[in-house]
Order: structure tokens, then sequence, then C-alpha cells
């Protein structure tokens, strides 16, 4: 008997992360049929903004997080009709948000989108993709914007 696959699908509402979430699914569905434990994850963030004083202050935006809150919730229930999927919505940078959730929940797989940017933005800003890659603890698979899922061929998959 085979377990389920886990899968954590990060969102930040953009088209990227929209078609990272849908190529995951097909991908996901083509490894293990339907027999997938699916998470939708929406980091966020407190607003700082900066000042000259030595502390700064944390915004907490209550509009902002539910209005957050319910992109998330409104995602999640359009994606049921292809997967179960269980949304979690926590306060933090998403590195530190899916280093959480992999110690929490053991995943397989965290499926990210990722977009084409200019080198002076990958040198001043990074990448959230590649931040997670570099220092999350599982398997991420970066799917770029312009990705479309075609039939896997050949795979070889194990899971320990």
């Amino acid at each position: 008997m085979s377990k389920e696959l886990k899968i954590v699908f990060a969102t930040d509402f953009t088209d990227a992360a929209d078609n990272a979430i849908q190529y995951g699914i097909d991908f996901s569905k083509a490894l293990a049929g339907n027999e997938l434990e699916c998470y939708l994850v929406h980091a966020y963030k407190h607003f700082v903004p900066y000042n000259n004083t030595p502390a700064i202050p944390v915004i907490e935006n209550e509009s902002l997080k539910e209005e957050l809150k319910t992109r998330l919730a409104e995602r999640s229930n359009e994606l049921q009709e292809l997967i179960d999927v269980t949304p979690i919505f926590k306060r933090g940078n998403v590195t530190e948000v899916l280093e959480e959730i992999v110690a929490d929940k053991a995943p397989d797989l965290i499926i990210m989108g990722t977009r084409e940017r200019s080198a002076f933005e990958r040198m001043t800003l990074g990448t959230h993709t590649a931040e997670v890659i570099k220092k999350v603890n599982c398997p991420v698979l970066a799917i770029p914007l312009e990705a479309e899922f075609k039939k896997l061929k050949n795979n070889i998959y194990s899971r320990l």
C-alpha cells in the first residue's frame, strides 16, 4: 500500500504562483493519482516603515490581513474541484513559514512559482524561491511562469 504524496503549494496570488499550482497539480496527479495530501500556504509579513529611530515600529494591518485570508480561502475553494487542499495562513517570511511547515507536516515536495528577473533585481532583491531552495530542508519544484505541464514519459520517483 502506498502512502499519500504530501505537497505544499506556496502562493502569493500572482500569475506565477497560480501557474505553479496548476502545473503542480498535474505533475502530482501524474505521480500519485489522487493519493495526495495538499496544503496551500500563504505567508504574510507585517509592514515595517522606514525611519531613523533605533526601534523600528511594526504595523499590523488588520484589514490587509483579513483580505489575504479571504483570498487564500477563495483560492483554496477554487482548487477543491481539482484536489483536496488545506489552506495555511501564517505570519512571517516565506522561508521561515515553509521551514515551520516542513518541520510540522513533513511534505514530500514544495511547489512554487518563479518569474524571470533582471540581474539587478536578483542581486538587490533576491528571489523567495531561490531562498527557499537554499534554506528549507525539502525538495522544491520551481515552476517558471511560462511552463506548461506535459505528460511524464519516464520517471523515477522514490519515497523514503
